[in-house]
């Protein structure tokens, strides 16, 4: 990061780091549990080092034990205790201060599974739903879970049979959508789920009956479209639903041709298309929202130099080259029209 501000819960770590550690619970990826102390000690004496009063300690370490399922094994050692056992107490101990923030990893939500794979993780706009799925029994087959982030609470909501595939919110995080396998495993289908609504009564919004093509969903990077890719090793296709009217039938930006790889975002006002049409190192166009398949050229093909990247931001755009010697040049594009270059720090009109 060479430019910008870090808040964390409104404070500057530079100035505030102990106030913000005292507002946070961390769950280390590795249990680090104090092996010579029992259950109940370990949150007693880790309660000390956030001078939490010994009454107030003691209360919050015997609710914590009933919230994690420990309670009967306050007074016992930790090494005996299972995995599972271990990382629960370690959710406990990261409670003891009662945090406005609780960092986890997929360690935690693994348990006594011999197996786990997480796959979506996806917050939605306003902060308050983490979709979240994951697969213990290695089918590849993940069940979609929605957990609230302010209180940890699960939502009754729970999509199983998914895979992977991507995901995205729609703008007033109302629908969410995900995709499902067909009997050979192939991502085929996008699905609409309603919150509050049974898995049952899901919607599909697309299909792709072709084998060849695997499908995803994914959110623009403005948010504000929801885009639907199908590929193969070969050729691709991208439908467009805006975030906002989610339930509006998918657009389809191109039809797919054979030996032509498109994939698309949102840019202000106009669509970035990167695609290799008469152009086998790929060429970037740009088309109008109103009218997604009429693309205009705006960065040129270059034999020899191929586009590997393409991402776009609130006030520029930018593109990763990649030479046949694996030189790279970052060429990043202003909307005012300039091309800045990297190596020689050129900078060109467009």
């Amino acid at each position: 990061v060479t430019d910008g501000e870090l808040r964390v819960i409104g404070m500057d770590p530079r100035t505030h780091a102990s106030a913000i550690k005292a507002r946070l619970g961390v769950v280390p990826q590795q249990d680090n549990l104090d092996t010579e102390l029992t259950v109940r000690e370990n949150l007693l004496m880790y309660a000390r080092y956030f001078d939490i009063p010994r009454a107030v300690a003691r209360t919050r370490a015997d609710d914590l034990l009933d919230f994690v399922q420990l309670a009967d094994r306050a007074a016992s050692q930790v090494e005996p205790l299972s995995g599972g056992m271990k990382r629960r107490l370690t959710i406990a101990r990261s409670l003891i201060n009662e945090p406005e923030i609780v960092l986890l990893d997929e360690n935690i939500e693994a348990g006594d599974h011999e197996y786990f794979s997480l796959n979506v993780f996806d917050v939605s706009h306003d902060d308050n739903v983490l979709a979240w799925s994951s697969d213990t029994d290695g089918s590849e087959m993940y069940t979609i879970r929605f957990r609230r982030i302010d209180t940890g609470e699960q939502l009754p909501d729970e999509i199983p049979g998914t895979t992977w595939g991507g995901s995205a919110w729609s703008n007033d995080d109302r629908y969410f959508f995900y995709v499902v396998p067909d009997d050979a495993m192939r991502p085929w289908r996008v699905m609409r789920h309603e919150m509050g609504t049974p898995s049952t009564a899901d919607v599909c919004v697309f299909e792709d009956p072709d084998e060849r093509f695997f499908v995803s969903v994914d959110l623009s990077k403005s948010k504000e479209w929801i885009i639907i890719e199908s590929g193969s090793r070969t050729s691709a296709e991208a439908w467009l639903i805006p975030s906002a009217d989610c339930r509006a039938a998918p657009v389809v930006v191109r039809s797919r041709a054979d030996d032509i790889e498109y994939s698309v975002d949102h840019w202000g006002d106009r669509f970035v298309i990167l695609h290799n049409t008469d152009a086998v190192d790929f060429r970037v166009d740009v088309a109008p929202v109103s009218s997604p398949g009429k693309w205009e050229p705006f960065i040129a093909h270059s034999s020899g130099s191929r586009i590997t990247q393409f991402e776009t931001f609130r006030d520029f755009v930018r593109a990763l080259k990649t030479a046949p010697q694996d030189e790279q040049t970052v060429l990043v594009i202003e909307e005012a029209g300039l091309l800045r270059q990297s190596g020689d720090g050129s900078v060109i009109a467009l």
